[in-house]
């Protein structure tokens, strides 16, 4: 009699390619023989009502960048960077002298100070513009020296005679023309005399300078007490110029007094040094 399997029962030769196709596949799954790149589902974010979605990208497609390719990338980018900061700060503008824009005749003095125009510099010299004739002073005395500038010490207008007075100051035979403006009524003629006394090598400016450290006027006093400390090379940093001490002035004036020696010496290393120029 003849005997059936049950229907449940599969052939032996199917369920062995079955398992051997199992076997087969976890051996690949062991070694990774036949994996692709591992994927990961696109990722959306949302904010402010906008949806961005971040595609798959395979991680085994873009191998991680070496530490040169970083530090090259780095470089690029702060060269970049400091070329934008330099372009801002030194870009060349329209109008590089602000002043001109407000008063146009400056152009014409800067012209003739280029030509040493003086005859063009003396009309402009004596402009209604106070900025104008101030500037054409100054010219003048590029061109003619601090004589040039004598001419205009007297003129109503402050700003004409501020140009004037701290154009002088070449030799100590200007000390008694500055002087009368130490004790000019505006303090900023004051500090012009103070400018004119920085110019002059001669130990006797400080007997001029060291008074104006009394000055009623804080921007006389500072201006003064900055002068004195750039030609003698010391600092005094207990100086106020808002609330001068006389104790502190009085020591100023002491250390000064011993600096003689030493501000003949730099100034005849400064003479000698533009000799060899």
């Amino acid at each position: 009699m003849a005997t059936h399997p049950p229907a449940s029962a599969k052939p032996a030769s199917a369920t062995a390619e079955k398992h051997g196709a199992a076997d087969k596949h976890d051996k690949h799954d062991k070694h990774g023989a036949h994996h692709g790149p591992a994927h990961h589902a696109p990722v959306t974010a949302n904010a402010f009502g906008i949806s961005v979605t971040l595609a798959d990208h395979s991680i085994a497609e873009k191998p991680e960048m070496s530490k040169a390719r970083k530090q090259a990338i780095w470089a690029s980018v702060l060269i970049a960077l400091t070329a934008i900061v330099l372009y801002f700060q030194y870009r060349p503008t329209a109008d590089a002298d602000p002043l001109a824009a407000q008063h146009p005749e400056i152009k014409q003095v800067d012209a003739a100070l280029k030509k040493q125009d003086i005859g063009t510099l003396q009309q402009y010299a004596k402009s209604q513009d106070t900025v104008v004739a101030a500037r054409a002073i100054t010219a003048l005395v590029n061109v003619n020296g601090a004589d040039a500038a004598r001419d205009y010490l007297n003129d109503s207008r402050s700003a004409v005679r501020y140009a004037a007075v701290a154009s002088l100051g070449g030799t100590v035979n200007d000390m008694p023309v500055i002087q009368k403006f130490e004790q000019d009524p505006e303090p900023a003629i004051r500090v012009a005399a103070i400018r004119s006394l920085a110019n002059i090598d001669d130990f006797e400016i400080f007997d001029h300078l060291m008074p104006m450290l009394n000055d009623p006027d804080p921007g006389v006093r500072r201006s003064a007490m900055q002068t004195i400390e750039a030609r003698v090379g010391l600092l005094f940093p207990d100086f106020d110029a808002e609330r001068p001490s006389p104790k502190v002035i009085a020591r100023v004036r002491n250390q000064v007094s011993k600096m003689k020696q030493v501000f003949d010496q730099s100034v005849a290393f400064e003479k000698a040094r533009r000799g060899r120029r």
